[in-house]
C-alpha cells in the first residue's frame, strides 16, 4: 500500500458476529467488565486525585510479593496508575464498541471524574507538587500520563466530545513545556527501573495528538523524546540506537518494554527519516525474528535474555503479546506494508487467543506454545531455578499474586484488532484484517457503510457489502495474506487489478453491492528454530490437545471467577514422533487436521489436531523420525 495510509477513527468500526459475542462476554461476565470488583483495593486508590504520590508516601499493599528491593518498592508507588488506566482503556473501548446505555453512562462518568482531577495549570498525573517533574530514581511521571491519556483520547475520538480532547491537549502541552523548561531528565534517573523506561510510551500520546489535530510538531517531540531516551542511562536499553546497531547485542531486556519500544523506534525513524534511525529500525526488525515462537509469541518470561525462541522453553507474558501487537499495527500504519498485518493477525489468533482460557474468563500470565501443565511453574515435571516463587504459568482473572498488569492489558487487545481492520487510503479504503464487523465511514462527505459478513478465521470466506445512499466512486484495497495460495475476488461492475500485496478493486459503488472474497489455502508444514515441525492452515496454527484435570485453587465470592490449576492426565503420547513421510499422509477436516504419529516400537496411530486457540494444554511442535535404512 505504501505511504499515505492512516488509521480509522476509534469507534467507526464495530465488531459483529463472533467478535462481538466474545467482546460482549468479556464486558458482561468477564474480567474486562469486573476487574475493579475482583481487586477493589487497587481501584479504590485515587492515584490521579486525592492520593497523588508525595515524597513521604509508603508503598501500598498490592497483594503481590514485593520483597525488599528498593527499586521494586519505589515501583509499586506508581503501579496502580498502570493497572487502573490500562484496564480502563480496554473497558472503555469495549463499552464504546459493544456496550449498552448503562455501560456508556459509566464510561462517561469515569471520564468526567478524571477531567475533574486536572489542575488549573493543565497537569493531569499521579504526583503532587513536591514531586512532579522533580522525581528522581524510579518513577512513572510520563508512563502514568501515557496510559491515562491513551484512554481519554480513545473516548474523545469515539464520542467527538471536544471538552475531553481539549483537556488532554492542555495536559500534554503542559508536560511538553515542563520537559523543555525545567530540563528534568525523564530517563536519566539513577536507580530508575520499569516506570522510567515505560515512560518512552508517551510517544503514543504524541502520535495520537498529531493524527487528531493534523499538527505534525507533536511528532517532532516524539522524535526528540526517543533521541533523549536513546542517550540516557535507562534500565531498558534494547531499543537504544547503540544497542540496535550492534549486531553482537541481541535483544535481552524485559519483554513488555522491548516490544512496546519498537513503535517508538518506528515512529522516530518514519518521522525524521534520519539514516541512523532508519538503520536502527531495520536492525530492530531483524533482531525480532529469532524471538518469536511458532504462534508468534515473543519471548517475555519476563526477560528476553539474549535467547532464541523455543516452543517449550521460552514463555511469553500477555503484556508482551499486547505490546508487540500494538507495535505491529503501528508499523502497518506508519509504513503501509501489509506484512505487519500478517504478523499482527498471526499473533492475535494464535499466541494471544491461545493464552486465554477457551471457556473461562481468565488468562495465562505466562504461556508456552508447548504447554504441558498450568500449575504456576513452567514445567510440572522438572525443577526450574525460580520454582519456589514462580506463579505466573496458571489461569487467573486477576493474577494479583504476581502483578495486575497482564489482565488489564488483555482487555485492550480485541478493541485494537477491530480498530485496525481498515486503513484510510488516498483513493479509498484498505481492508487489512479480516473478521465480522461493520464500518461507518465518510468518503467525500458521503456516509458509507461496509460490512464484513464472515466467520473468519473458522471459515475462510468473506462477503464485503457496501451501503450508500447514492452511487460513489472509490477504491477498495484487499489484503492478500501471506498464508493464502490465492485470493479469489468476485465483484460485479468493478475493475479488479493486483499490486504486489493486494487485490485492488476500483468502481462506482451502489447500495447493496458486494464483494465475495475466498482464500485458497493448504496445510503448511513449517519448522521451528529447533527443527521441529508445526502445522498451519490459513491464519491458524494447529496443536495436539492434551487431556487434563482442572482444579479450582481460588474462587471469588458470589462470582463465576476462579483461578485454575491444570495438570495433564496422560502424557505418554507426547513421546510420539512424525514419520519422515508425514507430509503425504495428512488428512484435512474443516477445523481439524489428522496426522500420523509413531511410537518407539514403530506402531503408528492417528492424532487429531485442532486450532491452538481452542486448547488449554497442548503440543504444537513435533519431532520427525529419520527415514529407516534397510540393507539388502
Amino acid at each position: 500500500m505504501g505511504a499515505g495510509c492512516r488509521r480509522i477513527r476509534m469507534g467507526a468500526n464495530k465488531p459483529t458476529g463472533w467478535l462481538a459475542k466474545h467482546m460482549q462476554a468479556d464486558l458482561r461476565t468477564g474480567f474486562v467488565g469486573h476487574l475493579d470488583q475482583l481487586a477493589p483495593e487497587l481501584f479504590a486508590d485515587d492515584i490521579y486525585g486525592a492520593n497523588r504520590r508525595t515524597s513521604v508516601d509508603a508503598a501500598p499493599d498490592l497483594g503481590a510479593q514485593t520483597g525488599d528491593d528498593s527499586a521494586h518498592a519505589s515501583q509499586v508507588l506508581w503501579w496502580n496508575a498502570e493497572t487502573q488506566s490500562n484496564w480502563r482503556n480496554g473497558w472503555l473501548r469495549h463499552a464504546v464498541l459493544v456496550g449498552q446505555d448503562a455501560d456508556r453512562t459509566a464510561v462517561k462518568n469515569y471520564v468526567q471524574d478524571m477531567l475533574a482531577k486536572q489542575d488549573p495549570d493543565g497537569y493531569l498525573g499521579i504526583y503532587s507538587h513536591d514531586l512532579r517533574f522533580r522525581t528522581t530514581g524510579e518513577n512513572a511521571e510520563l508512563w502514568a500520563q501515557a496510559s491515562l491519556f491513551r484512554t481519554l483520547l480513545a473516548y474523545a475520538e469515539a464520542t467527538q466530545e471536544a471538552q475531553v480532547f481539549d483537556a488532554v491537549l492542555r495536559a500534554a502541552a503542559f508536560t511538553r513545556d515542563q520537559l523543555i523548561l525545567t530540563g528534568w531528565p525523564p530517563f536519566d534517573q539513577p536507580g530508575g527501573f520499569a516506570g522510567v523506561s515505560h515512560g518512552l510510551m508517551w510517544v503514543d500520546v504524541l502520535n495520537h495528538l498529531a493524527q487528531i489535530t493534523g499538527n505534525s510538531s507533536w511528532l517532532d517531540h516524539a522524535v526528540a523524546l526517543y533521541q533523549n531516551y536513546s542517550k540516557s542511562a535507562a534500565s531498558e536499553t534494547d531499543a537504544q540506537q547503540t544497542q540496535l546497531l550492534d549486531p553482537a547485542k541481541p535483544l535481552q531486556g524485559h519483554g513488555a518494554h522491548t516490544w512496546e519500544h519498537l513503535r517508538a523506534v518506528a515512529l522516530a525513524a518514519t518521522r525524521s527519516r534520519a539514516p541512523e534511525l532508519q538503520k536502527g529500525l531495520q536492525a530492530f526488525l531483524e533482531k525480532i525474528d529469532c524471538c518469536l515462537t511458532p504462534s508468534g509469541g515473543p519471548i517475555g518470561d519476563e526477560w528476553i535474555g539474549s535467547r532464541e525462541a523455543d516452543a517449550s522453553e521460552t514463555g511469553y507474558e500477555y503484556c508482551s503479546i499486547v505490546e508487540l501487537f500494538d507495535s505491529y499495527i503501528a508499523l502497518l500504519n506508519l509504513r503501509g506494508d501489509v506484512k505487519w498485518a500478517d504478523r499482527a493477525e498471526h499473533l492475535f489468533f494464535n499466541a494471544a487467543l491461545g493464552a486465554r482460557h477457551p471457556s473461562e474468563p481468565s488468562i495465562a500470565y505466562l504461556k508456552t506454545d508447548n504447554s504441558l501443565s498450568m500449575t504456576g511453574v513452567k514445567h510440572l515435571d522438572r525443577s526450574e531455578p525460580d520454582d519456589a516463587t514462580q506463579t505466573r504459568y496458571r489461569y487467573s482473572p486477576v493474577h494479583q499474586e504476581a502483578a495486575v498488569c497482564c489482565v488489564p492489558n488483555a482487555g485492550r487487545l480485541f478493541p485494537s484488532y477491530v480498530q485496525a481492520q481498515y486503513l484510510q487510503m488516498p483513493d479509498g479504503l484498505a481492508l487489512v484484517l479480516y473478521g465480522p464487523s461493520i464500518l461507518h465511514w465518510q468518503w467525500l462527505d458521503h456516509d458509507v457503510v461496509l460490512e464484513q459478513i464472515t466467520d473468519f478465521p473458522s471459515d475462510l470466506r468473506v462477503r464485503l457489502v457496501v451501503r450508500t445512499q447514492s452511487p460513489l466512486r472509490f477504491t477498495l484495497h484487499l489484503r492478500n495474506p501471506a498464508w493464502a495460495d490465492k485470493l479469489q475476488v468476485a465483484v460485479p461492475h468493478a475493475a479488479l487489478a493486483w499490486d504486489a500485496e493486494n487485490a485492488v478493486v476500483r468502481g462506482t459503488w451502489s447500495d447493496g453491492d458486494a464483494i465475495d472474497i475466498a482464500f485458497d489455502v493448504r496445510v503448511q508444514s513449517k519448522y521451528s528454530r529447533q527443527g521441529e515441525v508445526f502445522f498451519q492452515k490459513g491464519p491458524l496454527v494447529y496443536a495436539q490437545p492434551i487431556a487434563a484435570q482442572t482444579r479450582t485453587t481460588r474462587m471469588w465470592p458470589k462470582s463465576v471467577f476462579r483461578e485454575l490449576d491444570v495438570r495433564p492426565i496422560d502424557i505418554l503420547s507426547l513421546g510420539l514422533e512424525l514419520p519422515h513421510d508425514f507430509a503425504d499422509r495428512l488428512e484435512v477436516g474443516h477445523n481439524t487436521l489428522s496426522v500420523p504419529l509413531i511410537d518407539t516400537h514403530g506402531v503408528e496411530q492417528r492424532c487429531s489436531l485442532i486450532p491452538m486457540k481452542d486448547t488449554i494444554l497442548r503440543r504444537v511442535t513435533f519431532k520427525v523420525q529419520a527415514p529407516s535404512t534397510n540393507s539388502g
